[in-house]
């Protein structure tokens, strides 16, 4: 029997924008100075985040770490 794990969840640069409260354009300029998560390309035209890695990066921000969210 084969088992899958469950697709991550990608967020487009909206979804982004909302959560970080960041502007579009400033998380485009963090991530092209390695500062942020980059974005991966589905197809020519379509770009997204990890949510995960959004979510570490917020966490960082804040000052929290592994340690202290267990």
């Amino acid at each position: 029997m084969k088992t899958y794990q469950s697709a991550p969840k990608l967020l487009k640069i909206d979804e982004v924008a909302k959560i970080t409260k960041q502007s579009k354009t400033n998380i485009y300029t963090l991530a092209r100075n390695g500062k942020f998560p980059p974005p991966r390309k589905l197809t020519a035209n379509s770009s997204v985040w990890l949510e995960s890695e959004i979510v570490e990066w917020i966490n960082q921000r804040l000052g929290f770490n592994e340690k202290e969210r267990k």
